[in-house]
């Protein structure tokens, strides 16, 4: 019982398009000091150290951009354990032979809807169990909570990340980001905002982001793009937009009207 593809694979939903997408992550040299954060956060050694991060903010803030550059997130409400189990399980041998007996055992519990269940089975049993424990980090990441099913289903997630995720081991660590939600905000789990990145970071991130989409265009040196960091519609709010390129196409008269409005 330990045909890895055959037992798991065809037995436990896993969700299309999870995985990181690097289009949607942080422009590189952006989003340092909020990674660096996560970062420190991730590979802390503190015995009092929280092992659930919310990263909120509203709608463009990056949030997404930064959830793709941490690591691998994670996707919808209903397939969201089952799809981290099936990644652990390709990486942890153990919990691959748990999960393997497992579904032979009880088939149903491969295609369950009840989320409190998928994690108890696919996750926290079989992890509590591993001989030795797993001596590095395990960084789960989950982007756009609030976006992902309704409001029972992510009670039921947010429940279980503020309590049952620290009885596993303290090498595990899961940021999930959303937009701020009355619901979110469990004792329990870290905070984090985008609101709080510093107005140097912010501004400097949009100067590297502006000058690269504008890179090649005469006329619109270092000043410029330092004008541009306070002017363009990429900085909204304090704060730097972490889009991806293809979500801004500019022609002739565009560039034209950036050059004026920057001088």
């Amino acid at each position: 019982m330990n045909d890895f593809s055959d037992a798991l694979l065809t037995r436990i939903s896993y969700a299309d398009g999870a995985g990181i997408d690097t289009t949607k992550a942080c422009l590189e040299g952006t989003g340092t000091e909020i990674l660096d954060e996560i970062k420190g956060w991730v590979t802390t050694t503190h015995a009092n150290a929280l092992q659930v991060l919310w990263l909120s903010g509203p709608a463009g803030t990056g949030k997404s951009a930064i959830a793709h550059s941490a690591t691998t997130p994670s996707t919808r409400h209903e397939r969201l354990f089952p799809t981290i189990a099936l990644d652990l399980a390709a990486r942890i041998p153990s919990l691959r032979d748990s999960l393997n007996k497992l579904t032979t055992s009880q088939p149903a519990i491969a295609t369950t809807a009840d989320v409190t269940q998928q994690w108890r089975k696919f996750l926290q049993e079989p992890l509590t169990n591993i001989p030795g424990g797993i001596a590095e980090p395990v960084v789960i990441v989950i982007d756009a909570l609030d976006e992902s099913g309704g409001p029972l289903s992510r009670s039921h997630i947010l429940s279980i990340l503020a309590s049952d995720v620290p009885k596993l081991q303290s090498s595990f660590r899961i940021p999930f980001t959303s937009r701020p939600l009355l619901d979110i905000g469990a004792s329990g789990v870290r905070l984090e905002s985008m609101d709080k990145l510093s107005q140097p970071s912010t501004k400097h991130d949009t100067q590297f982001y502006s000058s690269w989409r504008l890179q090649g265009v005469e006329g619109l040196g270092n000043q410029g793009f330092t004008q541009l960091a306070w002017k363009s519609e990429v900085y909204s709010n304090g704060r730097a937009s972490r889009a991806n390129a293809s979500n801004m196409h500019w022609d002739s008269l565009q560039k034209e009207s950036v050059l004026k409005n920057s001088r």
